[in-house]
């Protein structure tokens, strides 16, 4: 029974610290300003997380587990071979134009990075040729295996080609 009550104290007092809290002003500030919107021009931190708020990635890390990964824009993944990734892509999702995201803008995402003058070039490099198997299947081989390809995965963010 005492367990009851703490635990309805305490839920009382959050649903009151979170109804104090609505129509306050919060304020962010940063040392650092952003110096770009285009998420594959300069891998900085400000640029990150301003462009994380508008893009996304095939894979993200767990909110609870830094180390797990989940899906994005990938629902799923296999490693057939050392160097060779294959993804299933979340299908009915669509860009704030109202094109549907497909294969084709993983592919063009992942050859956009590897132009740039950034190091996001780095991170496509090391992700392989993106190949569009079918319209929601991405195949990436690369020169070498990567062991660490889910963290590459999670630095390049996913554009429309439509857009662009």
């Amino acid at each position: 029974m005492r367990a009851a009550g703490i635990l309805l104290a305490a839920a009382v007092m959050l649903a009151a610290g979170t109804a104090h809290a609505q129509g306050k002003v919060f304020r962010w500030s940063s040392q650092g300003d952003v110096t770009s919107l285009d998420p594959h021009s300069n891998n900085e931190g400000v640029n990150n997380h301003i462009n994380n708020m508008v893009y996304e990635y095939l894979v993200r890390r767990d909110k609870d587990d830094f180390n797990k990964f989940v899906p994005g824009l990938a629902v799923s993944w296999t490693n057939p071979a050392p160097n060779t990734w294959i993804f299933k892509l979340r299908q009915g999702v669509k860009f704030h134009d109202g094109t549907p995201f497909t294969a084709d803008d993983v592919v063009f995402s992942f050859d956009r990075a590897l132009l740039s003058t950034g190091t996001f070039s780095l991170y496509s490099r090391q992700a392989g040729k993106a190949r569009k198997i079918d319209t929601h299947t991405v195949e990436f081989v690369a020169e070498v295996p990567n062991p660490v390809m889910m963290t590459t995965l999670v630095t390049l963010m996913v554009v429309s080609k439509n857009w662009c």
